[in-house]
C-alpha cells in the first residue's frame, strides 16, 4: 500500500513513500512527509531530491537491505554505479543526507549513514574564458603595431585636439 499525497501548488506532483519507508513504520512515513513536504519549497529541488532519493531507495531494495541497515560503504557503492555527472552526484548526494537526517531526527536510524560519504570533487570555473594565451595577444598585439602605424596616427591627431 502506498500513500500518495498530493502538494498544493505544485502541478499535482505525486509524493508517494516506497515501500521501504512505509515498511519502517510511521515515523518514516512522517519524516518522508515532513521532509518532502514541509522543508523543500523549492519544486524544483524536491523534485531533484525527490529523484536522488528514490533512486537510492529502488536500489538499496534491490540488494534487499533494510532500510535500517543501510551502511555508508552501500551508498558509496551506490554513487560508483552511477552513470551521471558529478554535479547531479552531488545534488543527489544532498538530496539523501537530508534526507537521512530528517530521519534522524524522527528516531528512525540512529545514524546518518550519508554523512561520511564523498563524491568525486568539481569546481566550475566562473568568468570569461580566454580563448588566446597572454603571450599570442601581446605577439599579435606588437606585429600590428610595427606592420601598421595607422593607428597611431589617429591616436596622435585626437591626443593633440
Amino acid at each position: 500500500m502506498q500513500a500518495l499525497v498530493t502538494v498544493a501548488g505544485s502541478r499535482d506532483l505525486m509524493l508517494a513513500a516506497p515501500a521501504m519507508i512505509l515498511a519502517a513504520g510511521p515515523a518514516a512515513s512522517f519524516a518522508w512527509e515532513e521532509f518532502f513536504i514541509g522543508k523543500l519549497r523549492n519544486l524544483h529541488t524536491r523534485r531533484a531530491y525527490l529523484h536522488g532519493v528514490r533512486s537510492l531507495l529502488n536500489w538499496v531494495e534491490l540488494q534487499q537491505v533494510d532500510l535500517t541497515r543501510i551502511s555508508p560503504g552501500m551508498i558509496g557503492r551506490f554513487f560508483d554505479s552511477l552513470t551521471l555527472s558529478v554535479p547531479t552526484k552531488k545534488l543527489y548526494l544532498a538530496g539523501i543526507r537530508s534526507f537521512f537526517d530528517v530521519l534522524v531526527q524522527r528516531h528512525v536510524i540512529v545514524l546518518n549513514p550519508a554523512y561520511s560519504v564523498r563524491t568525486e570533487r568539481y569546481s566550475a570555473t566562473e568568468g570569461r574564458t580566454q580563448s588566446r594565451s597572454c603571450h599570442v595577444h601581446c605577439r599579435d598585439v606588437a606585429h600590428d603595431r610595427r606592420r601598421s602605424d595607422c593607428g597611431g596616427f589617429r591616436r596622435r591627431a585626437r591626443a593633440a585636439l
